[in-house]
């Protein structure tokens, strides 16, 4: 089971992008995200701020490539840790707010704070789980 991390991406490639000199080069690098993880999310491809984006009226929606072969898969032998909210249903991902003495992590979806299981006591700025390490977007649970 592949699951993905939302990642915030721009992709000079599409046909709908605007000007590509009006990206950052923060959005430039979201396009080696998307070569890498596999899914395009509709507002990275047309609008370039949010007043854009209204007057567009463009629905939040992504493409997502599955079976995409990915270079570097992290492959973990655990199940994934998940939201405690019972509206959400997000896993522990590189973009969640973690705070390691306390031993939580922050939703970026919904916004709970959710306790770590045991097996992450020794949880750590200097000892992380592949979920949150930067260059695990996409992991493999099996």
């Amino acid at each position: 089971m592949h699951t993905h991390a939302c990642v915030i991406q721009s992709v000079e490639s599409s046909a709908y992008v605007t000007n590509p000199k009006h990206h950052s080069h923060q959005q430039m690098q979201f396009v080696e995200s998307e070569n890498r993880d596999g899914i395009r999310f509709s507002w990275n491809c047309v609008q370039t701020s949010n007043v854009e984006g209204k007057r567009l009226g463009v629905p939040s929606g992504f493409l997502y490539t599955p079976l995409k072969p990915i270079v570097g898969l992290g492959l973990v032998r655990y199940k994934p840790v998940l939201c405690l909210s019972p509206n959400c249903g997000a896993i522990l991902n590189p973009y969640c707010r973690i705070d390691f003495r306390a031993k939580i992590w922050v939703c970026p979806f919904c916004e709970e704070r959710s306790r770590f299981p045991p097996n992450y006591a020794e949880i750590s700025r200097t000892n992380r789980p592949a979920e949150i390490l930067p260059q695990y977007t996409t992991l493999e649970y099996v």
